[in-house]
């Protein structure tokens, strides 16, 4: 091998160690700002949050044959019974932002209001944003805590937030729109209207009226006259025990399943795309969609019809089926 040949070889192997050098460089530079972005994100996770909060607390006295009226908007509502004549309000304000001073600034936003008359015992709560300022950067709450007498007349109209009922018994009405309603050991002439949320009630006693679109429904311990108008939600129900009273649900595009331990206790009047009742290994189809299927045990036995449409109804004594 002669001198050029020998120089040759040599800048050949200089060029390819410079460029796997050169990788090297760029690998680790990438490698550095990836691990800059993230403890950046890291720190920027780690910011505390600062929480500012305001509580109210009023106190009325009721009397017989008022209606305690709540507006909500975008808030969250918790009410529960109680003996005697008092209705006990508490308002809780809270503003979440990283800085303190912002937080304290916005929570003043939060308003609520109070209007006493004759026969109305009215609330309210609203956001009150100056004209200068552009947008809120906190997150803005406002909880309603309340305790109302029993057989008092209430109504809760709420938006944007979630709704909770206690041990209330009365003369209720519950609207909610886009948010979820529970509620519990609830009775008297109860109606609920729900859209575009969830709708899920234990131990409902009395009458009982449900309107709802686009909410899936599940109603379990009923012990009431119950009546179901629903829209593009499934619909489950389970009877109390002990329950003898009529049903009747009417739904449009969605499942209806309902629980009973005794199913002759019961007279049945069944519409929809199939009716399913294992207990009696019967079910029902229809090419039309429109199956039914009716039976009468007892000329006093209590209703229960269910009509739905392009989706089965299911008759079951599992109560595992409907929770």
């Amino acid at each position: 091998m002669n001198t050029k040949h020998l120089a040759e070889i040599l800048n050949i192997s200089i060029y390819l160690k410079d460029m796997k050098a050169n990788k090297i460089v760029h690998s680790l530079q990438l490698i550095t700002t990836i691990l800059c972005a993230l403890l950046s994100v890291s720190a920027i996770g780690q910011d505390k949050i600062q929480v500012v909060t305001k509580t109210i607390e009023k106190q009325f006295e009721y009397t017989y044959g008022q209606t305690i009226e709540l507006k909500a908007e975008k808030a969250n509502v918790m009410v529960t019974g109680t003996k005697g004549n008092k209705v006990a309000l508490q308002v809780q304000f809270i503003a979440k932002h990283p800085s303190k001073a912002v937080a304290e600034r916005e929570l003043s936003y939060l308003k609520f209001g109070v209007n006493n008359r004759d026969r109305t015992l009215e609330l309210t709560n609203f956001i009150a944003i100056p004209k200068e300022i552009k947008g809120v950067e906190s997150k803005l709450e406002i909880r309603f805590i309340l305790s109302v007498p029993d057989h008092c007349n209430l109504k809760i109209y709420n938006r944007y937030g979630r709704t909770g009922l206690s041990d209330v018994v009365g003369d209720i009405l519950i609207d909610s729109r886009f948010g979820n309603v529970s509620a519990g050991m609830v009775g008297g002439k109860v109606e609920l209207i729900t859209h575009f949320g969830e709708l899920e009630v234990q131990q409902l006693s009395g009458t009982a009226s449900i309107i709802s679109q686009k909410t899936k429904i599940r109603l379990l311990d009923v012990n009431a006259t119950l009546t179901v108008e629903s829209k593009y939600g499934k619909c489950y129900v389970g009877l109390n025990d002990g329950c003898n009273k009529d049903i009747k649900i009417i739904s449009e595009k969605a499942e209806v399943r309902l629980y009973t331990n005794s199913f002759d206790r019961f007279n049945y009047d069944l519409t929809g795309k199939e009716v399913s009742i294992p207990d009696l290994n019967t079910e029902v189809r229809s090419r039309d969609k429109k199956a039914t299927f009716k039976k009468e045990f007892n000329k006093t036995n209590k209703e229960i019809k269910i009509s739905t449409t392009n989706y089965p109804v299911i008759i079951t004594t599992n109560k595992q089926d409907v929770l």
